[in-house]
């Protein structure tokens, strides 16, 4: 058996431990996104010093289609998994698996809600109703990306002033959005970035299940080749802090459509 099937896993600890469960990522294990890449290293981590975290995956099929779709689990590296219902729509995925995610943590049996990336925190307020204490992780302002449409931007931003006005907590990764939540909703925030800050040779070399890339304003390099031949790359979203560019360190990428450089 596998080491993250262990039934001894941290995800099954005693009544003594917090209990977290996760929502706002597509599902783990995946590398759908830099947010699943986030939320299974956090979880996992977390599951090891001995909390009882679960996530809440989205159902429906991978974004890049079905043919990457693997078998559902219900333990992973010692997060328990649920699944939850989900329109398998564009435009309709994450705002369904967001409700009924949030109705799940709403009722279900954990200490603290944690919410991933501005969307989702648009139904932040329902486990709220039921006494959870709730965390939002704000990845990117992401309504400022050119590839929403209206509906979505109007989704983004109503999580985003959702999880400015009722979260207990709320985390961003780098001072200029603690300084635009601080401006903006006289919101305080606590800042965590992320600790990349280089992205090698051939990271992302050949990542055909990669669609959407947000890298953290901590990295200050790509080197040549690190994100190529990735063929369903739609959308990157470079670093502000960027100060190198190795050659050809985005290239062969035939379906990308959108590149925001600082």
């Amino acid at each position: 058996m596998r080491k993250e099937d262990s039934g001894a896993s941290a995800g099954r600890k005693g009544r003594g431990a917090l209990r977290i469960v996760m929502l706002g990522h597509k599902r783990i294990p995946s590398r759908e996104g830099g947010i699943e890449i986030v939320v299974d290293e956090l979880a996992s981590r977390m599951a090891e010093k001995g909390f009882a975290v679960t996530c809440i995956n989205r159902g429906g099929h991978h974004v890049s289609g079905r043919q990457f779709d693997e078998a559902r689990r219900k333990e992973y590296r010692g997060i328990r998994l649920i699944t939850v219902p989900t329109i398998d729509k564009r435009g309709l995925a994450a705002v369904s698996a967001s409700f009924f995610g949030s109705l799940a943590a709403a009722f279900g049996p954990w200490d603290i809600v944690h919410f991933h990336a501005e969307g989702p925190c648009a139904f932040l307020w329902i486990p709220k109703l039921t006494g959870k204490k709730c965390i939002a992780t704000i990845h990117g302002l992401d309504w400022k990306r050119a590839k929403w449409g209206r509906f979505a931007s109007w989704f983004i931003r109503t999580g985003e002033k959702t999880a400015a006005r009722f979260a207990d907590a709320v985390i961003v990764l780098n001072r200029n959005e603690q300084d635009y939540f601080l401006e903006r909703y006289g919101r305080k925030t606590v800042c965590i970035p992320n600790g990349v800050t280089r992205i090698g040779l051939g990271t992302f070399n050949g990542c055909s299940s990669l669609i959407d890339v947000q890298l953290p304003d901590s990295v200050t390099s790509i080197a040549a080749n690190a994100i190529t031949n990735c063929a369903n790359l739609k959308n990157i979203t470079l670093s502000n802090n960027l100060t190198t560019l190795g050659n050809n360190a985005l290239s062969r990428c035939p379906n990308l459509e959108y590149v925001k450089i600082p």
